[in-house]
Protein backbone atom coordinates (compact mmCIF):
# COMPACT_ATOMS: atom_id res chain seq x y z
CA UNK A 1 0.00 0.00 0.00
CA UNK A 2 3.52 2.23 0.11
CA UNK A 3 1.76 4.26 -3.07
CA UNK A 4 2.90 7.59 -2.14
CA UNK A 5 0.96 9.87 -4.18
CA UNK A 6 -2.17 8.86 -7.33
CA UNK A 7 -0.47 10.28 -10.00
CA UNK A 8 2.66 7.89 -9.87
CA UNK A 9 3.46 6.99 -13.33
CA UNK A 10 4.39 3.51 -11.93
CA UNK A 11 2.13 2.65 -8.90
CA UNK A 12 4.14 -0.30 -8.15
CA UNK A 13 7.14 1.20 -7.37
CA UNK A 14 5.80 2.30 -4.36
CA UNK A 15 4.18 -0.58 -3.07
CA UNK A 16 5.92 -1.92 0.02
CA UNK A 17 8.09 -4.89 0.00
CA UNK A 18 7.54 -7.72 2.45
CA UNK A 19 5.43 -8.56 5.20
CA UNK A 20 6.65 -8.23 8.40
CA UNK A 21 7.41 -4.47 6.98
CA UNK A 22 3.91 -4.23 5.48
CA UNK A 23 2.77 -5.42 8.93
CA UNK A 24 4.37 -2.74 10.69
CA UNK A 25 2.94 -0.19 8.44
CA UNK A 26 5.47 0.62 6.18
CA UNK A 27 7.78 1.97 8.90
CA UNK A 28 10.79 0.02 8.13
CA UNK A 29 13.07 2.30 6.40
CA UNK A 30 15.37 2.22 10.04
CA UNK A 31 14.58 -1.08 11.29
CA UNK A 32 14.89 -3.30 7.72
CA UNK A 33 16.17 -6.47 9.70
CA UNK A 34 15.16 -9.17 6.57
CA UNK A 35 16.00 -9.98 3.37
CA UNK A 36 14.07 -7.20 1.94
CA UNK A 37 16.17 -4.54 3.38
CA UNK A 38 17.45 -4.18 -0.15
CA UNK A 39 14.21 -2.33 -1.19
CA UNK A 40 14.16 -0.38 2.24
CA UNK A 41 17.67 0.48 3.14
CA UNK A 42 20.38 -1.11 1.25
CA UNK A 43 22.98 0.27 3.39
CA UNK A 44 21.26 -1.98 6.45
CA UNK A 45 22.60 -5.65 4.81
CA UNK A 46 25.47 -5.45 5.95
CA UNK A 47 24.45 -5.56 9.38
CA UNK A 48 21.89 -8.27 8.34
CA UNK A 49 22.18 -12.34 8.45
CA UNK A 50 25.06 -13.46 6.57
CA UNK A 51 22.99 -15.38 3.84
CA UNK A 52 19.19 -14.61 3.42
CA UNK A 53 17.06 -15.29 1.31
CA UNK A 54 13.39 -14.50 0.74
CA UNK A 55 9.88 -14.29 -1.48
CA UNK A 56 6.87 -12.36 -1.42
CA UNK A 57 3.58 -12.92 -2.50
CA UNK A 58 0.76 -10.33 -2.49
CA UNK A 59 -2.77 -10.79 -3.58
CA UNK A 60 -4.35 -7.38 -4.55
CA UNK A 61 -7.92 -6.30 -5.95
CA UNK A 62 -8.47 -6.04 -9.21
CA UNK A 63 -7.25 -9.38 -10.13
CA UNK A 64 -3.10 -7.75 -9.84
CA UNK A 65 -0.57 -9.71 -8.73
CA UNK A 66 2.99 -8.05 -6.85
CA UNK A 67 5.87 -10.89 -6.68
CA UNK A 68 8.61 -10.38 -5.13
CA UNK A 69 12.42 -12.35 -4.80
CA UNK A 70 15.47 -11.23 -2.32
CA UNK A 71 18.94 -12.47 -1.97
CA UNK A 72 21.34 -10.91 0.18
CA UNK A 73 25.03 -11.98 1.05
CA UNK A 74 27.85 -11.35 3.32
CA UNK A 75 31.22 -11.54 1.74
CA UNK A 76 34.17 -12.75 3.36
CA UNK A 77 35.81 -9.66 2.40
CA UNK A 78 35.53 -7.37 5.64
CA UNK A 79 32.20 -5.31 5.93
CA UNK A 80 30.90 -5.73 2.95
CA UNK A 81 27.69 -7.12 1.73
CA UNK A 82 25.82 -7.50 -1.79
CA UNK A 83 21.91 -8.36 -2.88
CA UNK A 84 20.01 -8.77 -5.27
CA UNK A 85 15.74 -8.17 -5.94
CA UNK A 86 13.36 -9.31 -8.31
CA UNK A 87 9.92 -7.45 -8.57
CA UNK A 88 7.54 -8.34 -10.58
CA UNK A 89 3.83 -6.43 -11.34
CA UNK A 90 0.81 -7.23 -13.72
CA UNK A 91 -2.46 -7.71 -14.30
CA UNK A 92 -4.58 -9.41 -17.34
CA UNK A 93 -8.01 -9.40 -18.96
CA UNK A 94 -7.94 -5.51 -19.04
CA UNK A 95 -10.10 -4.20 -21.76
CA UNK A 96 -9.21 -2.27 -24.28
CA UNK A 97 -10.86 0.42 -26.60
CA UNK A 98 -10.39 2.39 -29.76
CA UNK A 99 -10.64 6.17 -29.82
CA UNK A 100 -14.13 5.86 -31.16
CA UNK A 101 -14.84 3.93 -27.64
CA UNK A 102 -14.95 0.43 -29.61
CA UNK A 103 -13.96 -2.51 -27.64
CA UNK A 104 -10.88 -3.70 -28.89
CA UNK A 105 -10.66 -7.04 -26.91
CA UNK A 106 -8.51 -7.62 -23.56
CA UNK A 107 -4.85 -7.11 -23.26
CA UNK A 108 -2.06 -7.69 -20.42
CA UNK A 109 0.49 -5.37 -18.73
CA UNK A 110 3.47 -5.92 -16.29
CA UNK A 111 6.39 -3.98 -15.13
CA UNK A 112 9.74 -5.85 -13.76
CA UNK A 113 12.60 -4.26 -11.59
CA UNK A 114 15.88 -5.93 -10.88
CA UNK A 115 17.72 -4.36 -8.27
CA UNK A 116 21.65 -4.55 -7.60
CA UNK A 117 22.13 -3.62 -3.95
CA UNK A 118 25.71 -3.15 -2.54
CA UNK A 119 26.49 -2.64 1.29
CA UNK A 120 29.45 -1.08 3.27
CA UNK A 121 29.73 -0.47 6.83
CA UNK A 122 32.38 1.99 7.90
CA UNK A 123 32.18 0.68 11.75
CA UNK A 124 29.81 -1.22 13.98
CA UNK A 125 27.39 2.00 14.00
CA UNK A 126 27.47 3.02 10.45
CA UNK A 127 27.11 1.91 6.99
CA UNK A 128 26.19 3.33 3.40
CA UNK A 129 24.55 1.88 0.61
CA UNK A 130 22.91 1.65 -2.50
CA UNK A 131 20.79 0.16 -5.51
CA UNK A 132 20.90 0.24 -9.04
CA UNK A 133 17.71 -0.66 -11.03
CA UNK A 134 17.05 -2.14 -14.30
CA UNK A 135 13.64 -1.45 -15.35
CA UNK A 136 10.98 -2.88 -18.05
CA UNK A 137 7.58 -1.72 -18.54
CA UNK A 138 5.48 -3.82 -20.79
CA UNK A 139 1.86 -3.00 -22.31
CA UNK A 140 0.41 -5.57 -24.84
CA UNK A 141 3.15 -5.81 -27.64
CA UNK A 142 4.70 -2.50 -26.87
CA UNK A 143 7.83 -2.78 -24.01
CA UNK A 144 10.15 0.05 -22.93
CA UNK A 145 13.29 -0.07 -20.21
CA UNK A 146 14.85 2.46 -17.56
CA UNK A 147 17.29 2.70 -15.25
CA UNK A 148 17.40 4.35 -11.93
CA UNK A 149 19.54 4.54 -8.42
CA UNK A 150 19.29 4.56 -4.75
CA UNK A 151 21.31 5.90 -1.90
CA UNK A 152 21.09 4.82 1.81
CA UNK A 153 22.64 5.20 4.72
CA UNK A 154 22.13 3.92 8.15
CA UNK A 155 23.21 4.49 11.70
CA UNK A 156 23.25 3.17 15.29
CA UNK A 157 24.31 5.34 17.68
CA UNK A 158 23.10 2.61 20.78
CA UNK A 159 22.19 -1.01 20.11
CA UNK A 160 18.42 -0.15 20.98
CA UNK A 161 17.97 2.92 18.29
CA UNK A 162 18.83 2.51 14.47
CA UNK A 163 18.13 5.23 12.06
CA UNK A 164 18.00 5.18 8.42
CA UNK A 165 17.85 7.34 5.59
CA UNK A 166 17.19 6.40 2.03
CA UNK A 167 16.78 8.52 -1.39
CA UNK A 168 14.95 6.53 -3.23
CA UNK A 169 14.70 7.44 -6.95
CA UNK A 170 17.28 10.02 -7.16
CA UNK A 171 17.21 9.55 -11.14
CA UNK A 172 15.12 7.26 -12.43
CA UNK A 173 13.90 6.91 -16.14
CA UNK A 174 11.95 4.79 -18.26
CA UNK A 175 12.37 5.13 -21.92
CA UNK A 176 10.33 7.16 -24.12
CA UNK A 177 7.71 4.49 -25.61
CA UNK A 178 5.58 4.48 -22.60
CA UNK A 179 5.52 8.46 -21.98
CA UNK A 180 6.39 7.75 -18.37
CA UNK A 181 9.97 9.87 -18.48
CA UNK A 182 11.62 10.50 -15.24
CA UNK A 183 9.94 9.20 -11.77
CA UNK A 184 9.97 11.62 -8.37
CA UNK A 185 12.16 11.01 -6.15
CA UNK A 186 11.19 9.85 -2.58
CA UNK A 187 13.32 10.24 0.63
CA UNK A 188 12.39 8.34 3.94
CA UNK A 189 13.97 8.69 6.92
CA UNK A 190 12.88 6.24 9.78
CA UNK A 191 14.18 5.59 13.60
CA UNK A 192 13.65 2.15 15.08
CA UNK A 193 13.71 1.76 19.26
CA UNK A 194 14.08 -2.19 20.26
CA UNK A 195 14.19 -4.68 22.91
CA UNK A 196 11.72 -2.24 24.98
CA UNK A 197 10.94 -4.45 27.95
CA UNK A 198 13.02 -6.97 26.17
CA UNK A 199 10.45 -7.68 23.80
CA UNK A 200 8.76 -4.48 22.25
CA UNK A 201 9.40 -2.48 19.01
CA UNK A 202 8.58 0.86 17.88
CA UNK A 203 9.58 1.96 14.53
CA UNK A 204 8.49 5.74 12.53
CA UNK A 205 9.25 6.62 8.97
CA UNK A 206 8.90 10.07 7.08
CA UNK A 207 8.20 10.46 3.50
CA UNK A 208 8.93 13.26 1.11
CA UNK A 209 7.77 12.78 -2.34
CA UNK A 210 8.60 15.33 -5.28
CA UNK A 211 6.53 17.29 -6.65
CA UNK A 212 4.18 16.70 -3.79
CA UNK A 213 4.02 19.40 -0.50
CA UNK A 214 2.57 17.08 1.91
CA UNK A 215 4.73 14.90 4.38
CA UNK A 216 3.47 11.25 4.61
CA UNK A 217 4.12 8.68 7.74
CA UNK A 218 3.84 5.35 9.09
CA UNK A 219 4.26 4.04 12.51
CA UNK A 220 4.18 0.51 13.23
CA UNK A 221 4.59 -1.81 16.89
CA UNK A 222 5.75 -5.41 16.99
CA UNK A 223 5.54 -7.55 20.53
CA UNK A 224 7.66 -10.82 20.07
CA UNK A 225 7.36 -14.24 21.80
CA UNK A 226 10.01 -16.77 21.97
CA UNK A 227 8.95 -20.20 23.36
CA UNK A 228 11.82 -21.53 24.41
CA UNK A 229 10.84 -25.16 24.30
CA UNK A 230 10.08 -24.82 20.94
CA UNK A 231 12.89 -22.61 20.00
CA UNK A 232 10.27 -20.87 18.03
CA UNK A 233 9.87 -17.11 17.60
CA UNK A 234 6.13 -15.12 17.15
CA UNK A 235 5.89 -11.57 16.57
CA UNK A 236 2.26 -9.62 16.43
CA UNK A 237 2.56 -6.64 14.40
CA UNK A 238 0.22 -3.48 13.50
CA UNK A 239 0.95 0.19 11.91
CA UNK A 240 -0.67 2.72 10.56
CA UNK A 241 0.54 5.18 7.66
CA UNK A 242 -0.31 8.20 5.29
CA UNK A 243 1.91 6.65 2.74
CA UNK A 244 -1.05 7.60 -0.01
CA UNK A 245 -1.07 11.27 1.75
CA UNK A 246 -4.71 11.81 1.37
CA UNK A 247 -5.75 8.80 3.22
CA UNK A 248 -5.25 6.93 6.58
CA UNK A 249 -3.91 2.79 5.95
CA UNK A 250 -3.84 0.34 8.45
CA UNK A 251 -2.16 -2.77 8.73
CA UNK A 252 -1.55 -5.84 10.85
CA UNK A 253 0.32 -8.89 10.79
CA UNK A 254 2.01 -12.08 12.47
CA UNK A 255 5.74 -13.57 11.96
CA UNK A 256 6.75 -17.39 13.26
CA UNK A 257 10.59 -17.84 12.53
CA UNK A 258 12.78 -21.04 13.87
CA UNK A 259 15.84 -21.23 13.20
CA UNK A 260 16.53 -20.32 9.75
CA UNK A 261 13.11 -20.00 8.63
CA UNK A 262 10.81 -17.17 8.26
CA UNK A 263 7.05 -16.70 7.63
CA UNK A 264 5.32 -13.30 7.63
CA UNK A 265 1.30 -12.76 7.20
CA UNK A 266 0.40 -8.81 6.82
CA UNK A 267 -3.11 -7.66 5.92
CA UNK A 268 -3.40 -4.34 4.82
CA UNK A 269 -5.99 -1.90 4.15
CA UNK A 270 -7.38 1.52 2.49
CA UNK A 271 -10.14 1.75 1.20
CA UNK A 272 -9.59 4.74 0.01
CA UNK A 273 -6.64 3.56 -1.98
CA UNK A 274 -6.30 2.46 -5.20
CA UNK A 275 -4.77 -0.99 -3.77
CA UNK A 276 -7.71 -1.42 -1.74
CA UNK A 277 -7.58 -4.39 0.47
CA UNK A 278 -4.22 -6.71 0.19
CA UNK A 279 -2.84 -9.87 1.75
CA UNK A 280 0.99 -10.58 2.05
CA UNK A 281 3.12 -13.72 2.67
CA UNK A 282 7.00 -13.77 2.93
CA UNK A 283 9.23 -16.87 3.55
CA UNK A 284 12.53 -16.60 4.10
CA UNK A 285 15.50 -18.59 4.83
CA UNK A 286 18.64 -16.90 6.49
CA UNK A 287 21.89 -18.70 8.37
CA UNK A 288 24.59 -17.03 9.64
CA UNK A 289 24.76 -14.29 12.49
CA UNK A 290 24.22 -10.93 12.43
CA UNK A 291 26.61 -7.82 12.73
CA UNK A 292 24.78 -6.41 16.03
CA UNK A 293 25.34 -10.53 17.28
CA UNK A 294 29.19 -10.89 16.36
CA UNK A 295 30.01 -7.65 17.48
CA UNK A 296 27.92 -8.14 21.04
CA UNK A 297 29.77 -11.72 21.28
CA UNK A 298 33.24 -9.72 20.93
CA UNK A 299 32.70 -7.33 23.30
CA UNK A 300 31.25 -9.74 25.19
CA UNK A 301 34.73 -11.96 24.93
CA UNK A 302 36.91 -9.09 25.24
CA UNK A 303 35.06 -8.30 28.69
CA UNK A 304 35.34 -11.82 29.79
CA UNK A 305 39.06 -11.98 28.67
CA UNK A 306 39.74 -8.52 30.55
CA UNK A 307 37.66 -10.08 33.91
CA UNK A 308 40.32 -13.36 33.17
CA UNK A 309 43.28 -10.91 32.93
CA UNK A 310 42.46 -9.21 36.30
CA UNK A 311 41.94 -12.05 38.27
CA UNK A 312 44.94 -13.33 36.97
CA UNK A 313 46.80 -10.52 37.92
CA UNK A 314 45.19 -10.35 40.71
CA UNK A 315 46.14 -14.30 41.80
CA UNK A 316 50.05 -13.56 40.83
CA UNK A 317 49.75 -10.59 43.68
CA UNK A 318 48.11 -12.56 46.54
CA UNK A 319 50.66 -15.45 45.27
CA UNK A 320 53.85 -13.02 45.83
CA UNK A 321 52.43 -11.87 48.91
CA UNK A 322 51.81 -15.35 50.50
CA UNK A 323 55.51 -16.30 49.48
CA UNK A 324 56.91 -12.96 51.30
CA UNK A 325 54.53 -13.34 54.06
CA UNK A 326 56.40 -17.27 54.17
CA UNK A 327 60.11 -15.76 53.90
CA UNK A 328 59.17 -13.87 57.09
CA UNK A 329 57.57 -16.49 59.31
CA UNK A 330 60.97 -18.53 58.43
CA UNK A 331 63.09 -15.69 59.12
CA UNK A 332 61.67 -15.40 62.65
Amino acid sequence: MAFCGNNHALPFMRMNVGAKAEGLGGAFTALADDGSAIYWNPARTIFNREKHLQGNYSHLSLDRSFNVLAYSHKFEIKDFALGAMFINSGTSGIEGYSLDNQKQGTFTASDNVLLVSGSYAVNQFFSFGGNIKFLMNKVENQTDSGFGVDLATFYRPIEEVKIGLVAHDIYTKVGKESGIGRLPWNVKMGIAVQEIFEELTFASDLTKVEGNSKIGYAFGVEWKFWDKTSDLEIAFRSGVNTISFDNLGFSAGVGFKKNSFGFDYAFVSNQESVFGQSHIISTSYAIGETYEYVSRRMKYEERMNKTLEEIRQQRMIEEKKLEELKKELKKK
